[in-house]
């Protein structure tokens, strides 16, 4: 999502992500995660999109997204060696097995593993004025919340638990939770 809009930003701004305002349902969720498209952020402009452009503000119109707000920064996927790594582990810190159900998820050692890496981010204080703006990209970008978000997903304003939020192709997204979010909802401990 913010390759598509840096992508439109070095573009001039011809060509920009172009979403619906105050989405609602399923189907706005839906157009606006392919707003994000090169193909639909590419497609020609047609007379019904130009007098789009013209029609007073309403839920209908579509309008661009030039920036998105700071989120946590994926850095990628870091494939790593069990001997090598844990033996530099201290015991209290190493991942334990898991057990769900009949299965048993644990880091095997003589294995190649994968992990994601995230952005670092301290302890710190949560300031509402400062998340509600990710929340409301979140909902437009057609996110919905989990039925139980919590506070110690979030530290100094940046979400680090990305499973706070469904994605509208995944299981549990569902039109009840896909409102205006509000950040005492999340931020509550």
């Amino acid at each position: 999502m913010q390759a598509a809009v840096d992508q439109a930003n070095q573009e001039g701004g011809s060509k920009p992500v172009l979403l619906l305002p105050k989405p609602v349902t399923w189907e706005d969720a839906i157009n606006n995660v392919f707003a994000f498209s090169e193909e639909c952020r590419l497609k020609p402009r047609t007379a019904d999109d130009e007098e789009e452009d013209n029609v007073e503000e309403t839920a209908d119109r579509r309008v661009p997204l030039t920036s998105i707000p700071r989120a946590t920064q994926c850095y990628g996927r870091l494939k790593f060696d069990t001997d090598t790594i844990l033996p530099t582990i201290p015991r209290s810190l190493r991942p334990r097995v898991i057990q769900i159900e009949k299965t048993r998820r644990f880091i095997e050692p003589g294995k190649e593993h994968i992990a994601i890496v995230y952005e670092y981010v301290e302890d710190g204080e949560n300031d509402p004025a400062a998340v509600e703006p990710f929340l409301d990209f979140m909902q437009l970008a057609g996110f919905c919340m989990t039925s139980s978000p919590h506070g110690r997903n979030w530290k100094r304003n940046m979400l680090v638990d990305f499973s706070e939020f469904i994605g509208v192709y995944s299981h549990g997204w569902h039109k009840s939770r896909y409102c205006k979010y509000y950040p005492e909802c999340f931020l509550r401990q």
